[in-house]
């Protein structure tokens, strides 16, 4: 079924819903930029740390600043024990908390617009179903609900389902925003 065709009749996604969610994903714009940076240059072979400092050492010695010898203190600062995925969660912990206070409000957001395309689903099943059941009586058969409606009453129940997930407003223990283009794209 091209839910585009029955999603596209009304606006699901207002300019303005788009405009806040953008705003928000604009302000979490930096903090993504650095969770990337930290995931993928942090230090978590321990067997590369004298390596590392002396690449360190050899970078300040190039560039004498003050960066990059801090970059020797902390290559040498960098705990010599096997769990270094424990400092490395530790290190992206604070970010991915800020970033998911930011895209908070995305909750909200995400879920008026699939109360619209509840409505709109609810109103094609109502169509639908009238037009079918006009059809049978007119044939003077027995109405049976044809795929579309099947398809329809399926999009309606996860429509629900999504709508009714608990957002950490509601409840501390239930996900993390994810993207909102992938939980919109994944029911409209």
């Amino acid at each position: 079924m091209n839910w585009k065709n029955i999603f596209g009749k009304k606006a699901i996604v207002t300019p303005a819903d788009r405009a806040e969610l953008e705003g928000l994903e604009k302000k979490c714009a930096g903090f993504e930029t650095a969770f990337k940076t930290i995931e993928s240059r942090f230090p978590t072979n321990i067997y590369k740390r004298a390596e590392d400092v002396a690449n360190a050492a050899v970078k300040y010695a190039e560039d004498p600043t003050e960066t990059n010898f801090q970059k020797i203190i902390l290559a040498g600062a960098f705990p010599s024990f096997p769990h270094t995925h424990e400092n490395l969660e530790a290190a992206l912990g604070g970010i991915k908390k800020r970033m998911n206070q930011i895209l908070l409000p995305t909750h909200a957001i995400v879920k008026r617009c699939l109360r619209r395309a509840l409505e709109a689903t609810l109103d094609e099943l109502r169509t639908n179903t009238a037009k079918e059941e006009a059809a049978a009586a007119a044939d003077g058969v027995e109405y049976i609900a044809s795929g579309r409606i099947l398809a329809l009453q399926g999009k309606i129940r996860d429509l629900q389902n999504e709508i009714g997930t608990p957002t950490p407003d509601e409840n501390e223990e239930a996900r993390e925003p994810l993207n909102w283009r992938q939980r919109l794209a994944d029911y409209l």
